[in-house]
């Protein structure tokens, strides 16, 4: 489950991820960041998850099923407000995240180290996934990769979660960030045939 701060009031610290292990009757905030918007499961791996926030990335656990998760931040994501972790549902090992304002991002999820590049420049960082971008002009394109996430709900189904660095991640030049929503359209059209 997860719990995103309220709109209207000041903020109040009680945003975040929560779990319950007694269908809801008994709630706790299993980590530090407040404005959580979603989380994904791993279909490959039940202790993976990809979490989502408004202002501070995303990021990546690999026990969420202990007490105290320890979450890392992607840092090879480079947008601060990612919105859902979709995993590609004909290959588990490519998440798609989606961001407000950001467009979409493809991802291999590696074992390792991870990179980030644009068509025309690279730059690594450690993690756990590996990404790549594209850029398009108008009627070009090209496939694209992104930071890893998952997704699974408790009963095994999908669902989707994202997040992504607070700071922006990366640093460069806005065409060495991932696709726009232009070339987000194309790209999935091209995964369609």
């Amino acid at each position: 489950m997860w719990v995103f701060s309220g709109w209207g009031g000041a903020p109040n610290g009680l945003g975040g991820l929560y779990r319950t292990t007694d269908r809801g009757a008994h709630w706790t905030k299993i980590n530090t960041l407040d404005r959580v918007t979603s989380i994904t499961f791993s279909p490959n791996d039940s202790n993976d998850a990809f979490l989502t926030t408004e202002t501070e990335g995303l990021w990546h656990t690999s026990n969420i099923h202990a007490t105290a998760p320890v979450f890392t931040l992607v840092s090879n994501y480079p947008f601060c407000h990612p919105e859902r972790v979709f995993f590609n549902p004909y290959n588990t090992n490519e998440v798609w995240v989606t961001s407000f304002g950001h467009g979409l991002m493809v991802g291999k999820l590696g074992s390792g180290s991870s990179s980030s590049s644009s068509s025309s420049s690279s730059s690594s960082s450690s993690g756990s996934s590996s990404s790549s971008s594209s850029s398009s002009s108008s009627s070009s394109s090209s496939s694209s990769s992104s930071s890893s996430s998952s997704s699974s709900s408790s009963s095994s189904s999908s669902s989707s979660s994202s997040s992504s660095s607070s700071s922006g991640g990366g640093g460069g030049a806005p065409s060495d960030y991932f696709l726009a929503a232009l070339v987000s359209l194309v790209f999935l059209r091209k995964l369609r045939r």
